[in-house]
């Protein structure tokens, strides 16, 4: 089976899975929305009244140190708080690919089943990220000391080709661990690091076949765009489910079959 054939038949079983039961993963991305929005609006306003405006003021104002890290600190708990809402909404899609029960309730899975292990994961991948750009923000840093000498030219070309390196690596490593998030749903016991572990033994072979699905959404997400992102209703959990499926091939439990792809 080629890459295409495999991805159009993963997608072929999620429309399949979804058709008539879209209902509630609908109902659960609109609701992480709706408290990513709501929870994130205060901090938003606090951002243009401490942050943006004495920037861009013409006085020139300082922009208080505290302020930076409030505003940080609340983004990056609303990011968790997103992503632990996101895992129940995964938890609800997985179950429903089974035919298990699957409940509005699921959709907090995630705060009562070890929080704390979905949390390492992202601060792990967030900081393998930064160490990964580090040479190119120093590099970055470096052109405004050399920019009047000989030598900013070759920190251009050094900023540009760590940049490429570290995205590289990025998603290398965001692809390679991207099962850890499924294999906790289905192992809870399992520790961090030997889910992360098992998510790159899954992944040997198959980083390219993942990188192509992604890609092949780049069409439809473009498409929500046009509908002001009410699309992604319908879309995301679309997309899940094609992914939860990919991983429940890998993991072998189910098999999947060239001839049962979908036009």
């Amino acid at each position: 089976m080629t890459t295409g054939q495999l991805s159009k038949t993963l997608k072929g079983y999620a429309r399949t899975t979804l058709n008539n039961n879209y209902t509630l993963p609908v109902i659960s991305y609109l609701f992480i929305s709706l408290v990513y929005s709501t929870v994130s609006y205060p901090f938003e306003i606090y951002f243009q009244r401490t942050v943006q405006l004495p920037l861009l003021s013409k006085e020139g104002s300082q922009v208080s140190l505290f302020s930076l890290v409030v505003y940080f600190a609340a983004m990056l708990f609303l990011a968790f708080l997103a992503m632990l809402l996101q895992v129940g909404l995964c938890k609800i899609l997985l179950n429903l690919s089974r035919k298990d029960e699957f409940q509005f309730q699921l959709l907090f899975y995630a705060f009562s089943h070890h929080p704390d292990k979905y949390i390492l994961v992202a601060l792990y991948l967030m900081a393998m990220s930064f160490f990964a750009m580090l040479p190119c923000i120093v590099c970055f840093l470096c052109l405004f000391v050399f920019q009047a000498r000989s030598l900013f030219p070759f920190f251009i070309f050094l900023t540009v080709t760590t940049a490429l390196l570290g995205s590289i690596y990025i998603i290398r490593l965001s692809l390679g661990c991207s099962l850890t998030q499924y294999l906790l749903l289905d192992f809870p016991e399992l520790s961090v690091t030997h889910a992360l572990s098992e998510s790159r033994r899954l992944m040997e072979g198959n980083i390219g076949t993942l990188f192509y699905l992604h890609c092949s959404f780049w069409g439809i997400l473009f498409l929500s765009v046009l509908t002001f992102g009410i699309s992604l209703l319908w879309t995301v959990p679309y997309i899940t489910m094609t992914y939860i499926y990919f991983y429940r091939h890998l993991t072998r439990e189910i098999q999947i079959n060239v001839y049962d792809s979908y036009d």
